[in-house]
């Protein structure tokens, strides 16, 4: 399951946690569970932040969810590696 959350994450670029539970139809807290032995595995890390003029030069300016109540993941080095092998 953990693959296929990386999987997931890979496609999209980055995920909000509810959008990750609905695709893999399971709990957001199980979910929570997964991802934090994702991030401490050094495969997911936690984006924070809020959007800036530098928003113009990101792929995913468009459709951006980051902000004070929105938390979003995307792969490390490690992850892309992971994923790509």
């Amino acid at each position: 399951m953990l693959d296929k959350i990386l999987k997931i994450v890979y496609k999209s670029g980055a995920n909000r946690l509810k959008d990750i539970a609905k695709k893999l139809d399971i709990r957001k807290e199980l979910l929570l569970q997964m991802i934090g032995d994702l991030e401490r595995g050094g495969y997911l890390k936690l984006l924070e932040g809020k959007c800036s003029t530098e928003c113009e030069k990101c792929p995913f300016a468009n459709g951006c969810v980051i902000n004070s109540y929105n938390k979003i993941w995307a792969l490390t080095e490690k992850g892309f590696k992971f994923v790509e092998k």
